[in-house]
């Protein structure tokens, strides 16, 4: 049997372990940017080392009424509790295979924006960022 292709219709998201239907589109982006070494007098690096890295991603939802969004999700908080906020996790599991393509476990909302059209659904953009994440291929935790 070949390679199949996964398709978004099969994969659910979870939010603190619980199926959040209302995630309407997924994306995030892994920032390992090198630290370039040069050497006395040179004008090309000798090495590209590793220095941080920064996981970030994009979560778009659906408003439905009486949901409260992403604070009733557990993913954001009201400014009058921000220093009380608390981590949340993401897991986006592809059905039919069971595995994990996608998994962080200290995430942090960095910005959320909304969207009422006079015509359509009320949607909304969550930004995150998380410390650590894994796949299928690498528990999370597990050194690389």
């Amino acid at each position: 049997m070949g390679q199949m292709t996964i398709a978004a219709a099969r994969v659910v998201c979870k939010i603190n372990s619980v199926p959040y239907a209302r995630a309407i589109g997924f994306a995030w982006h892994v920032v390992t940017p090198p630290h370039e070494i040069y050497g006395i007098d040179s004008s090309e690096p000798y090495e590209l080392a590793p220095t941080t890295s920064k996981i970030v991603g994009t979560m778009k939802l659906l408003r439905t009424s009486a949901d409260g969004g992403a604070e009733g999700a557990g993913m954001a908080v009201g400014v009058d509790e921000l220093s009380r906020e608390r981590y949340f996790s993401i897991q986006l599991i592809d059905l039919a295979t069971a595995s994990i393509l996608f998994q962080a476990d200290r995430c942090r909302a960095t910005k959320q924006s909304w969207d009422i059209p006079i015509r359509g659904k009320i949607t909304g953009i969550l930004q995150f960022s998380a410390f650590r994440w894994n796949n299928e291929i690498r528990a999370l935790g597990t050194p690389a």
